[in-house]
């Protein structure tokens, strides 16, 4: 496949993955709240229309990076936001460390999941979004195979922990 195509399937699909706030809200009948969509939004902004239709993934070395902390940190949110709707549905207190410990691990989970995303259709569409092998194809040996795939993974722990440690520091309501 070639680049132009592949950008172009991209836009497409990233403007498809902009309703997903809405088929949230059609089939499970809850809103998301207006900071996780607006940080959803961006998000997407900045992965499909910056980083692939406009090369920031290439012009700035760690955009890449910077995206999976900023995705840590709004999948955190997410998971927050989850453990305390659970709560109010069944009627019980939200348990705000037990609940800061969903979120974390959510956060990392999803992180861990697009991982093996990339993985597999790295494989399949003979692509190179984890960045095994140089420009020209030539594959990387070793921990340098590597490098990529657990930097996005530390970026996603990193961005879990700081929103996490944010949670776990803030004054409840009174």
């Amino acid at each position: 496949m070639d680049k132009n195509t592949l950008i172009l399937l991209q836009c497409l699909l990233g403007t498809a993955v902009l309703t997903i706030p809405a088929i949230i809200k059609r089939i499970w009948r809850v809103s998301l709240p207006r900071g996780i969509t607006v940080m959803y939004f961006s998000f997407i902004f900045g992965a499909v229309f910056l980083g692939s239709a406009l090369g920031f993934y290439e012009k700035f070395p760690h955009w890449d990076t910077l995206l999976h902390a900023f995705s840590g940190i709004m999948f955190a949110a997410v998971g927050y936001w989850i453990a305390g709707l659970f709560a109010e549905k069944r009627g019980v207190e939200v348990i705000p460390g037990l609940a800061v410990l969903f979120a974390f691990c959510f956060a990392v989970a999803l992180g861990t999941v697009w991982e093996i995303y990339e993985f597999t259709f790295d494989g399949i569409l003979n692509l190179n979004m984890q960045r095994f092998a140089a420009i020209d194809g030539t594959p990387f040996i070793g921990h340098t195979a590597l490098v990529d795939t657990m930097t996005d993974l530390i970026a996603d722990v990193a961005g879990a922990l700081a929103y996490s440690a944010v949670m776990l520091l803030r004054k409840p309501p009174t």
